[in-house]
């Protein structure tokens, strides 16, 4: 079998209405096909049908009544109609032998042009208004889709340079001290940096990673902390062969540190991730030390941030709650999985 192409598919289609509509008076008006004065008649009136289904389509309704000339499409429409009916009237006169014997012939003539003119006329305008709406549609959906990107791509930018400035933030602190862990600290972020260039590009990224991600992370951020500060971070369930959208979780844990620790006085801060199936949740807790977001006032931008990519990329399919309970800062987040 040759293989057919989709776009043959309309025109083959427009080919069997016309051709359907030629034979329609030979199959239900008996008349002779071997008649040629009858067929000549009907394949020009047939012809004006076309060429003013295809004018109005293609130049009446875009090139005039687009353009606002209303008046103008109006006047061309009236006077197509009239001149199809006049032919249709005169091709009975000059092309069917009958004339002369059948009374009101040249009206009925006449009047069938006037219908099918205006058949034609509903006809090909409703295909067009409908075929620019769905195109009108398919812009704007294309248009959304595009805004919708360049908004994850904006959000998604602003994470990586966050996130990279509290790092060196904390290097310089080690630094500062001398410490033996400066060069640990640096590898760990030069780890980081490479699955934020390499990885996140996708719109999906294994779980498994983005788990990696968090723990070197993490890493990274005790290695500046001191002993009175405790890191209690879970895993549970199976994170095998699971996708994440990337960079949603890093917000949350990266806002444990950045508020939670408070170098006056113990901390202690909470991280828990559970798998279950297809769901993920993940708990974050901290205290509030007077320098970090409060579930009553506005967010700080990396949970702003996350509140806005959140909605774009699991809208209906994610719950977050924030609160603060005795002087500790809780988030939960629960999304599902691919």
């Amino acid at each position: 079998m040759f293989p057919f192409n989709k776009k043959y598919i309309i025109p083959l289609v427009h080919i069997i209405i016309w051709l359907c509509l030629f034979l329609y008076p030979f199959i239900f008006h008996y008349i002779p096909v071997n008649d040629f004065r009858a067929v000549l008649r009907i394949s020009i009136f047939i012809f004006l049908l076309m060429s003013f289904f295809y004018a109005n389509t293609i130049i009446f309704i875009p090139k005039v009544l687009g353009r606002k000339k209303i008046v103008l499409y109006f006047v061309i429409i009236i006077a197509s109609i009239i001149l199809i009916s006049l032919a249709g009237g005169y091709m009975q006169i000059l092309l069917n032998q009958d004339y002369g014997i059948k009374p009101g012939i040249y009206d009925r003539a006449f009047n069938t042009g006037i219908i099918c003119s205006i058949l034609t006329l509903v006809i090909s305008s409703s295909i067009k208004v409908t075929n620019e709406w769905l195109r009108n549609q398919q812009l704007m959906k294309s248009a959304e889709n595009e805004k919708l990107n360049a908004e994850l791509n904006f959000l998604k930018s602003q994470v990586n340079p966050h996130f990279i400035f509290n790092a060196l933030n904390n290097i310089y602190s080690l630094e500062n001290k001398k410490s033996p862990d400066t060069g640990p600290a640096i590898l760990k972020l030069s780890e980081l940096m490479r699955y934020m260039l390499y990885e996140t590009g996708a719109e999906f990224v294994s779980l498994e990673k983005e788990i990696d991600y968090l723990k070197n992370y993490i890493e990274l951020q005790k290695l500046g902390l001191s002993k009175e500060i405790r890191v209690n971070f879970k895993i549970e369930g199976d994170f095998n062969n699971k996708k994440i959208r990337p960079m949603v979780l890093i917000p949350l844990v990266e806002n444990v540190f950045k508020h939670g620790v408070s170098y006056l006085g113990n901390s202690e801060l909470f991280i828990l991730i559970k798998i279950s199936g297809n769901q993920l949740e993940i708990t974050t807790k901290n205290p509030v030390n007077g320098n970090g977001p409060r579930a009553d006032k506005k967010a700080g931008i990396g949970l702003t941030n996350l509140l806005k990519r959140l909605d774009l990329l699991y809208n209906g399919n994610h719950k977050i709650d924030i609160s603060t309970e005795n002087g500790t800062f809780i988030t939960h987040l629960r999304i599902l999985l691919q």
